[in-house]
């Protein structure tokens, strides 16, 4: 239904079929629902707006609430049934981003209206391959204006204010960050309205420079807001919006001692360091035995041994750059997660895969409860506890290479005596290796024979002809493959490409190790060739 973007009209009246009805009539309000219809100008249509004892306060980001909630959807009154047809959506009143994610475009105009403004017109463009929006704006050549300098100043302190107003995931997809401005004729059509498709061929290179993070050029200028960092963008949003909320997300200009010291304005703050720097910093900053090994280093007054407590600052900008180049090769936008060795690296990614795989069974039988937690009689709860119980038992199953090497990592989340944190990834501290030969002719028959293999049964749910009843559902126990693009200890060996873009094609995750590949050492970075 959200899709259509429907869903408060079909959730506020009655849409029992009937056969005198018009399948496109939209159904008698629910008792306590009043529907409000409000006749536009530029054609016989309505805009469909409701009035309910549960209808929500106010639309989110907005600061007014009002008697009758404006749905976006256009109706026709049809004088000899009575009924209320649906004719569509207003196409104006909100665009949508790569994510999916519906962005009202009159919040727009409200938290920009110093913008809005000064400027004849603001398109609106989604950022590709991540959250936030670009604007081309268009100012009147005949009317004075600010520079594009001016108004990317005036943008930072609207987007800092805006930070503290709304959600952080409002925010995240809302705020205006890249723009570039036009002082040219708006493009309109003969009836003098806006020609969007006008400004989508005349500026088509422009929007598209605008969508793209990293295409910079003069005509284009970013925002860098102060509380929307590189930590928050591209590598730990949750983490970033920790430290601002505690107030400590610092940038540390010096150490020494027991005590950092970030700029505050033209001075430095001194903060006293209590955080141990997770066990690296017992000695204190700047030490002086520490001093003497490396000396150079430490004369430039930068906190060596500080990374807990502060806005990560250069790790933050690394993660940045590796996004950049990972953009440029996958066409998509990642969180960086750094560690401490290489089969740290490849536990982090099989944690990951486990995780997804675990959340998706899980999403299942939440959707078998939504579904059919009513039904009466239903064994439906002693059913999914057998199912999870089985899920715990089960051991998952990882496709790799012959004479692979990935680290000694140990498990030792197993020795946690913090249930919680020990029972997310139980069954994760048994898997079950699959290892293919690549070199092998029959490669491809070994694979497809665990994949076949592999598979746990669910008892599930399902409804047919009115009658609710139990099946089987095939559900596989591999969480992810995982190849070394080059083998160490392994003979220093090339995986076999099409048994690399064969796992790549699988509905489970593929994991390339490239500890052995040096960050470029083959020549490309990521070194899989079809990483995307």
């Amino acid at each position: 239904m959200n899709g259509f973007g429907t869903t408060e009209t079909l959730m506020a009246t009655l849409n029992l079929p009937s056969a005198e009805a018009d399948p496109c009539g939209i159904g008698k309000p629910l008792p306590g629902v009043t529907l409000g219809l409000k006749k536009r100008e530029e054609d016989d249509l309505f805009g469909l707006s409701i009035k309910s004892i549960f209808q929500s306060v106010r639309t989110l980001g907005e600061e007014n609430s009002s008697e009758f909630f404006e749905t976006g959807d256009l109706v026709q009154a049809d004088p000899g049934s009575g009924q209320i047809l649906y004719a569509g959506r207003r196409s104006a009143d909100f665009i949508k981003d790569e994510y999916g994610v519906k962005i009202p475009l009159g919040s727009l105009r409200e938290y920009y209206s110093k913008i809005t403004g000064l400027a004849e017109w603001i398109e609106w463009i989604p950022l590709v391959n991540m959250p936030g929006l670009a604007g081309l704006i268009f100012i009147h050549p005949d009317r004075s204006s600010s520079g594009l300098k001016e108004l990317a100043a005036l943008l930072k302190s609207i987007n800092d204010e805006l930070k503290q107003r709304i959600e952080p995931f409002e925010f995240a997809h809302r705020h205006l960050e890249r723009l570039a401005v036009i002082n040219d004729e708006l493009p309109r059509t003969r009836k003098g309205t806006v020609s969007k498709s006008q400004i989508f061929v005349k500026y088509g290179q422009t929007i598209e420079d605008l969508r793209n993070q990293f295409v910079f050029s003069k005509s284009i200028e970013t925002v860098e807001t102060a509380v929307e960092g590189n930590l928050y963008k591209y590598s730990n949003p949750y983490l970033a919006g920790l430290l601002e909320a505690l107030k400590i997300d610092r940038e540390y200009t010096k150490g020494e001692g027991d005590f950092l010291f970030c700029r505050e304005g033209s001075s430095l703050q001194r903060v006293t360091d209590l955080t141990g720097g997770f066990g690296a910093g017992l000695l204190g900053h700047d030490h002086p035995a520490v001093r003497d090994a490396v000396i150079r280093f430490l004369d430039s007054g930068a906190p060596a041994l500080n990374n807990q407590g502060s806005s990560y600052h250069y790790p933050s900008i690394l993660a940045r750059e590796l996004n950049r180049i990972f953009s440029e090769r996958t066409g998509k936008y990642f969180k960086v997660v750094f560690a401490n060795s290489g089969a740290e690296a490849t536990e982090i990614a099989i944690h990951h895969a486990y995780f997804e795989w675990r959340a998706g069974i899980e999403k299942l039988r939440d959707e078998q409860f939504q579904l059919y937690g009513s039904v009466p009689g239903l064994p439906l709860a002693e059913v999914w506890d057998k199912n999870m119980q089985l899920l715990d038992e089960a051991a998952p199953s990882i496709i790799v290479a012959g004479n692979c090497f990935h680290g000694y990592s140990s498990g030792s989340r197993s020795l946690l005596d913090n249930r919680k944190q020990r029972s997310k990834f139980c069954g994760l501290l048994k898997p079950e290796p699959l290892h293919v030969d690549d070199t092998a002719p029959d490669w491809k028959e070994q694979a497809e024979r665990y994949i076949d293999e592999k598979v746990i049964v669910l008892q599930v749910f399902r409804m047919a002809d009115g009658k609710c009843y139990q099946t089987g559902m095939k559900i596989s126990r591999i969480i992810a493959s995982v190849i070394e693009p080059v083998r160490g200890e392994g003979g220093i060996r090339e995986v076999n490409p099409s048994f690399a873009d064969y796992l790549a094609t699988q509905k489970f995750p593929l994991i390339s190790d490239e500890i052995q590949c040096g960050l470029g050492r083959t020549g490309l970075f990521p070194a899989y060739k079809k990483a995307s």
